[in-house]
């Protein structure tokens, strides 16, 4: 949900928590709906926070969604960035 469509629901009834992507690979809700959620006091619980099986280690360059997987038609994990979005994993695994 966006910003205003927050503030509009829990002006009507008062929220107690959301649900949005966050993970090392999406970081969006920095910028607005988490400091939006601390402005209203709203709890915000991370969805996917492993990347949607990307930072588990489970996909690699050979795997493939099936159809109806969101997965299969996010950019990040399109073939022609994957094997980059792969690269920058490894360096992860390797920091102490």
């Amino acid at each position: 949900m966006g910003p205003k469509t927050l503030r509009r629901a829990h002006a009507a009834l008062p929220v107690s928590a959301v649900q949005n992507e966050y993970s090392m690979l999406w970081r969006g809700p920095e910028a607005v709906i988490i400091p939006l959620c601390q402005e209203l006091g709203i709890g915000f619980v991370p969805w996917s926070p492993l990347g949607v099986g990307f930072l588990t280690g489970a996909i690699d360059a050979k795997t493939r969604f099936a159809p109806g997987d969101i997965r299969g038609v996010e950019p990040r994990f399109a073939p022609e960035n994957l094997s980059h979005n792969l690269a920058l994993l490894e360096r992860v695994k390797r920091r102490p």
